[in-house]
């Protein structure tokens, strides 16, 4: 008998979803916090602007613009608040889906970046760049209407990006590296196995009461953890046709293809368990995971207006078309591989920002950015129920001596509320229908040192 198979889809099927999902502050699951500059002028001069040491990650060939030996840190704290409103769920039988939960799915998460930079000659610069681009931490409770489709949540990544800049000439300068990229998660979510064992019996037995009865009496939970190592690369350019006045930057970051490689564990009633265990399903094993993270392109330009006053402008196009599926396939013959459709769509972010230059250790900046939203309205669900986001920010450094200077930044962002609708695909077709609310309060802080 096979009938805990489409338990297992289920489980691994919407845990391998928030894989590529996150409640990040950039467009899908990344996360473009890496400076309080930056956040305080949303980004509009990231790679035109080379305000601070975070250019050697988002445009290197800014790096000449610094000299000497100089180190950076920043770390931002992500707050968002949220919740779901109109909640509806029911499965195959008709009947409804509990839900007692009404905490906040979100948790709050602090972004760490660090930054290295060397110039040995003139026109060489040598930088080190380590950030977190890609981010998700949410929960919900055991009694969610939602937790056949997501528990908890947790997925991060590290960039560790060493980069070599040139100046070519007074108005050209050129940059480049490669990134070694980790990725870990950590995913949960709950199985109605009452259910979906009652539904089999009725087959076999030829009756139409078991699963009705026996649905959400017996609540399993499926756990994943994995880990992968994925190499990048990057490039850009900077470019003053015009004078020291103005900058034109560009810079490409490539896709990431990342296998993660971990196990699943499955927790099943004991009630359950003996029946469970003669299938050779719902057993510990090992699992591995294909997922295409998405390269994008920037461009930006600044402009200095007076000594005091520089604006920035800048556009990025992402390209998470690339992400249409994911495959999971199990160590455990038993255990059938799993694709899961996505089918993400390109997305835009524009901004703009200006910065003014107070005094000679006070500057003040503020910035604005649209953020578009990767994913269709059909296949959104609860491990990211996403919207556009609207940005709106300001901040300020302050040079406390000729060789060091801190900065901070604050930046809310506003995100269209969405409606979900999900259908588990299992015997029981649990569907969930809601509406999420979700907005973020963000405070960066960075500090600088040149040698």
């Amino acid at each position: 008998m096979k009938f805990v198979k489409p338990a297992l889809v289920v489980a691994i099927g919407a845990v391998a979803t928030v894989c590529t999902t996150t409640d990040g502050q950039a467009s899908g699951f990344g996360l473009r916090e890496n400076s309080a500059v930056g956040t305080g002028e949303s980004y509009a001069g990231a790679v035109s602007g080379n305000y601070d040491l975070s250019t050697i990650y988002n445009n290197p060939a800014g790096m000449t613009a610094f000299t000497g030996i100089q180190q950076g840190a920043a770390a931002t704290l992500i707050d968002p608040s949220g919740h779901l409103s109109n909640v509806q769920g029911h499965n195959i039988y008709g009947a409804g889906i509990t839900d007692s939960d009404e905490r906040d799915p979100t948790q709050a998460k602090v972004i760490p970046s660090a930054y290295l930079l060397w110039a040995p000659t003139d026109d060489w610069r040598i930088g080190l760049a380590m950030t977190v681009p890609f981010g998700l931490i949410t929960s919900y409770s055991g009694t969610s209407a939602v937790r056949y489709q997501a528990l908890e949540s947790e997925i991060e990544s590290l960039d560790i990006n060493p980069n070599v800049a040139y100046k070519v000439n007074d108005w050209i300068s050129l940059g480049g590296g490669v990134t070694v990229e980790k990725v870990k998660a950590k995913l949960t979510n709950a199985l109605d196995l009452g259910g979906i064992v009652g539904s089999q019996l009725d087959a076999i037995f030829h009756t139409s009461t078991l699963g009705a009865a026996m649905s959400q009496t017996a609540d399993g939970r499926s756990d994943v953890v994995g880990t992968s190592w994925g190499v990048g690369y990057n490039v850009g350019i900077q470019l003053k046709p015009w004078g020291d006045d103005t900058t034109i930057g560009l810079a490409y970051r490539s896709g990431i293809h990342q296998k993660l490689s971990g196990r699943a564990d499955f927790t099943v009633p004991g009630s359950l368990a003996a029946l469970v265990a003669t299938t050779g399903e719902l057993q510990k094993t090992g699992a591995t995971a294909d997922l295409s993270l998405p390269g994008n392109a920037w461009i930006g330009i600044t402009h200095q207006f007076t000594p005091a006053l520089s604006v920035s402008a800048s556009y990025q196009y992402t390209q998470w078309s690339s992400f249409k599926t994911l495959e999971i396939n199990f160590e455990n013959p038993k255990q059938p591989s799993v694709i899961d459709p996505e089918n993400y769509r390109d997305s835009s972010f524009v901004s703009l920002g200006a910065d003014y230059k107070v005094n000679d250790r006070l500057t003040v900046r503020a910035g604005t950015a649209f953020d578009q939203t990767p994913i269709q309205d059909r296949y959104r669900d609860y491990r990211l129920p996403d919207g556009n986001r609207y940005w709106v920010s300001g901040g300020a450094t302050y040079q406390l001596t000729d060789s060091i200077a801190i900065s901070a930044a604050y930046l809310h962002v506003f995100i269209d509320s969405s409606s979900v609708k999900q259908t588990d695909i299992n015997p029981i077709f649990d569907t969930v229908s809601a509406q999420s609310n979700i907005a973020a309060n963000l405070v960066s802080l960075s500090a600088s040192m040149k040698f």
